[in-house]
């Protein structure tokens, strides 16, 4: 059954502005069986969902995925510095992560959500902001 407007505000109304995890039993059941690897935390604020999902597989870590809630077209766009603070918050400041964009028969772009994978180590072909 989908929640009223009015239903919608008082759940909002509770939910901070800033990222607060959820605890796992509180885990919506739509996201815990929603993609690959194992979902081990969860976080939510008025804006924004956050998954991390760990992998057990040698090029990556980790996947955090970040959904901007509300209605298409009327969230706030997610941008490069808040998707790094979202990295730090969650526990992976000091990991490498990349955004993949795929080839265009694999796209799918049906909800406003950015996926950042996590490396078990950063990659020679990195950046860095040291001098040599």
């Amino acid at each position: 059954m989908a929640l009223s407007r009015a239903d919608k505000r008082r759940v909002l109304r509770g939910l901070s502005r800033e990222l607060t995890q959820v605890p796992e039993d509180q885990w919506p059941e739509d996201v815990t069986g929603l993609g690959h690897g194992i979902l081990v935390a969860l976080w939510r604020s008025q804006t924004r969902m956050v998954l991390v999902r760990k992998y057990d597989h040698p090029t990556v870590t980790a996947r955090i995925c970040v959904m901007a809630l509300g209605r298409r077209g009327r969230h706030t766009p997610l941008g490069w510095d808040e998707l790094q603070r979202i990295k730090r918050h969650v526990g992976f400041g000091d990991h490498f992560a990349v955004e993949a964009f795929p080839e265009d028969e694999h796209v799918s772009d049906d909800a406003p959500v950015r996926h950042l994978w996590v490396l078990p180590e950063r990659p020679e072909w990195a950046w860095t902001n040291h001098v040599g």
